[in-house]
């Protein structure tokens, strides 16, 4: 019986890994010097929105929320986003920051003052022509380790770079 388990959590875990891949980017945590890097870069400010497009665990708009940051991450892994949920009641930071389960493809971006992302190079052009598309003048863009295909960076420190649309 605890094979039979075995086997349905691994075939489970392994779907939901090949979702990932199929729609974006596998789950990659953020490590900690990448995560204060990209909140260096992103200078937020009180009554500024913020999103993480492939949010994974959450790390970034949880540290958005210790900030009083407004932060939304979208996850297509349910798992992720369950424990997502669960760190965001555990640290009763609700009131800022808000975990979906959810593609930001399909999610409008316009009322968004900084973007995070973390994606692969096959997503980075298309994600670019969507950000340019709906992104306001002024907005800024947080990418880890993959730059956008045509953009010039404004800044970049070591595999992190800030784009201003």
């Amino acid at each position: 019986l605890l094979a039979i388990g075995a086997n349905l959590i691994g075939i489970l875990i392994i779907t939901l890994v090949a979702l990932s891949l199929r729609k974006g980017a596998p789950p990659v945590p953020t490590s900690r010097r990448a995560l204060s890097t990209m909140i260096l870069l992103a200078q937020p400010k009180q009554k500024e929105r913020a999103v993480d497009l492939g949010s994974g665990d959450g790390r970034i708009i949880l540290a958005l929320a210790k900030l009083h940051i407004e932060a939304h991450g979208y996850e297509i892994n349910p798992f992720l986003v369950w424990w997502t949920r669960y760190r965001i009641k555990k640290l009763r930071t609700q009131q800022y920051v808000f975990a979906h389960l959810k593609s930001f493809w399909n999610v409008p971006l316009a009322d968004f003052d900084i973007v995070f992302v973390y994606g692969m190079p096959h997503i980075m052009k298309e994600l670019e022509g969507k950000l340019q598309r709906e992104l306001r003048p002024g907005s800024r863009l947080i990418s880890n380790s993959f730059p956008f295909p045509t953009w010039k960076p404004v800044q970049r420190i070591e595999n992190i770079y800030l784009y201003i649309r």
